[in-house]
């Protein structure tokens, strides 16, 4: 990126993600997104995928963190169009899909936050320390927003947000994997910055089961594409409960999962980001 810029700021829209790779995290400008709550075409939870990248948890947010993360606020009230002047004619796109704003003052509510922004990353004569505890509060209360989509995400260990497993090559701090139909031998792995499974698997096992919460049940799931052929990759009940001994018996399974998502090639913010389908076997 050219070194002539000192900051990079954006309306409606998230930093793309070829700029969070698995390893490397860290967009070389300071860098703020300012979404709507109410924007019918980038969509809440593709900002919400952006903050996670950010910022795992609500406690890493602080006045240092701010300040060498890209970081992502939204207002509450404010939908698409508003980010332009009252006098613009709406494109057809947002005429159709964008939701009705409810904030009367959206372009100060934007300027708030970005004179914050640009207070702390500009040789500007300002009160800094008063800012960055703007900016701190608009990132946590940003978060608190989009909690219940981070937690879905986690739930289906979105790989648009982690990298998955691979059970044939088992990593150090993933749950002994089973496979089904057994393999001779699998190599291991020495990631330990992947996630094991998809935890949904657990709930949708208990679930379909019929089994109730108190029936002892433990399952591990791997993640692995349907269409696997070598090798094959099934689920498997390790455990036969018979009606003699029943009630003491652990039930014990290992289930295979496929989370399904839109394509959006574009990175729009505008298709589904979580999974439409979770494939469980």
């Amino acid at each position: 990126m050219p070194s002539e810029y000192e900051l990079v700021f954006s309306f409606g829209t998230s930093l793309s993600r070829k700029y969070f790779s698995f390893k490397n995290k860290i967009f070389p400008l300071p860098f703020i997104a300012i979404n709507g709550e109410l924007d019918g075409l980038h969509r809440l939870s593709r900002v919400a995928e952006s903050m996670f990248k950010s910022f795992q948890s609500p406690s890493a947010i602080n006045r240092y963190s701010v300040l060498n993360r890209p970081i992502s606020v939204v207002i509450k009230g404010l939908n698409h169009l508003q980010f332009a002047n009252k006098a613009t004619h709406p494109p057809y796109l947002v005429l159709r899909l964008d939701l009705r704003g409810e904030t009367l003052a959206a372009h100060k509510d934007i300027s708030v936050v970005l004179w914050s922004f640009l207070c702390l990353h500009h040789k500007a004569n300002c009160d800094k320390h008063l800012n960055n505890a703007n900016i701190v509060h608009y990132v946590k209360q940003t978060y608190d927003l989009l909690s219940p989509f981070i937690s879905a995400y986690i739930l289906e260990a979105s790989p648009r947000l982690f990298k998955h497993c691979n059970s044939d090559h088992p990593s150090p701090h993933c749950p002994y994997y089973a496979a089904w139909p057994p393999q001779e031998y699998r190599s291991p792995s020495n990631d330990t910055e992947c996630v094991c499974g998809v935890p949904f698997a657990q709930v949708a096992l208990q679930t379909l089961s019929g089994l109730s919460k108190n029936y002892p049940l433990t399952s591990v799931d791997a993640v692995h594409d349907f269409a696997d052929r070598n090798p094959f990759h099934h689920p498997h009940v390790w455990t036969n409960c018979s009606e003699t001994n029943k009630k003491l018996c652990k039930m014990n399974a290992t289930t295979v999962s496929t989370p399904m998502y839109e394509e959006d090639n574009f990175d729009s913010g505008f298709y589904s980001n979580s999974a439409y389908e979770i494939r469980i076997k």
